[in-house]
């Protein structure tokens, strides 16, 4: 393989692999809405409700549920099944959504 092509290849391996690690890092203020990632083994209804959240949307992504915070949510607490909270506004940005 000539050694641009290899340069190419690496360039790509590392943009690809980062690239969904930086969607994690973004915080949730715990305002608003959120995207709860859930671990696909768990059960989604007893996820949402021991981490004081309510489902916003009309269906849900494999491994992904539009949420919205209940009274008595706090953005720290994380019970089993859910892996994180992703910050909805700023995943509607990078999605092209101006109005949010």
């Amino acid at each position: 393989m000539p050694r641009d092509s290899l340069f190419v290849a690496a360039i790509l391996a590392v943009t690809l692999l980062t690239a969904p690690l930086s969607i994690l890092a973004l915080p949730y203020s715990g305002d608003g809405p959120a995207v709860a990632i859930i671990a696909p083994w768990s059960d989604v209804d007893a996820v949402l409700a021991s981490n004081r959240l309510r489902e916003i949307a009309p269906t849900r992504a494999p491994f992904g549920v539009l949420v919205t915070p209940v009274p008595g949510f706090t953005p720290d607490r994380r019970d089993a099944g859910l892996i994180t909270l992703l910050d909805g506004r700023a995943i509607a940005k990078i999605c092209g959504v101006t109005n949010v």
